[in-house]
């Protein structure tokens, strides 16, 4: 009868010892993933990061030479270079309303009219915009553009080559005033630019701005949605209370 109650107390013991030292450990973990999600969506500015993500800004919404000759797909989920999908843009080769070129610009607000009344963002501070990028024709070359021709910076442009593999492309912003943003960026491609001008395929991701913002609010995430196929079919940018 002795043997067994010894047993109880000396597990009772080790249990009161360890408890405290697992509490410890739950409340890092706690700091830890607050920590990070409190500044996920601020130590950039984000122009894309995935489909409806929390931390995205602007809009692709102005389409240079109309829409019919190309189809925008910001859901693609066929090997996005992070998280559960990225941006597939396909132009047919077909001139559209005139020659044979399109492109599109992410704009704030979506669809504008009247640009004297949009303030834009004012992403002073930052000094490059940084974005991923493939194709399925290697050797295809794109006009990356930040800024309308109103804008502070004015319109900055770059042409890069894309390849079959991702890729990080840079477009430098030192020394450009960027107090009044309304075209986030911008992609232009043509006949001249593609080396089969018959159309093509290209992909984009991770479209961000380097600019921490500290001290802005936070609207922390109580939900993130995943790449299963139940998500599909859902939106995945919701608020829940």
């Amino acid at each position: 009868m002795s043997h067994p109650k010894k047993h109880f107390k000396t597990l009772s013991v080790v249990v009161l010892f360890i408890s405290p030292l697992l509490v410890l450990a739950d409340q890092d973990h706690a700091y830890q993933h607050l920590a990070e999600v409190m500044d996920k969506y601020h130590r950039t500015f984000d122009v894309y990061t995935d489909r409806d993500a929390g931390g995205n800004h602007y809009y692709p919404s102005h389409w240079y030479n109309g829409s019919d000759n190309m189809t925008l797909n910001t859901d693609w989920r066929e090997n996005p270079h992070s998280g559960f999908s990225c941006v597939r843009v396909e132009w047919d080769g077909e001139p559209g309303d005139r020659w044979r070129w399109n492109g599109v610009m992410w704009r704030e607000p979506e669809g504008f009219e009247n640009e004297d009344e949009v303030p834009g963002y004012d992403l002073s501070g930052a000094t490059r915009l940084t974005f991923r990028a493939r194709t399925n024709e290697p050797g295809l070359r794109i006009i990356v553009i930040v800024g309308y021709p109103d804008d502070s910076c004015g319109e900055v442009r770059d042409t890069v080559e894309l390849n079959d593999e991702w890729a990080e492309y840079e477009i430098d912003l030192r020394e450009r005033n960027l107090g009044h943003i309304r075209g986030g960026f911008g992609v232009v491609f043509n006949d001249r630019l593609d080396p089969d001008p018959d159309g093509t395929t290209f992909y984009l991701d991770d479209i961000r701005y380097d600019l921490e913002r500290p001290d802005s609010l936070r609207l922390l995430l109580s939900f993130e949605s995943s790449n299963s196929p139940a998500d599909k079919c859902c939106a995945v940018n919701q608020s829940y209370t």
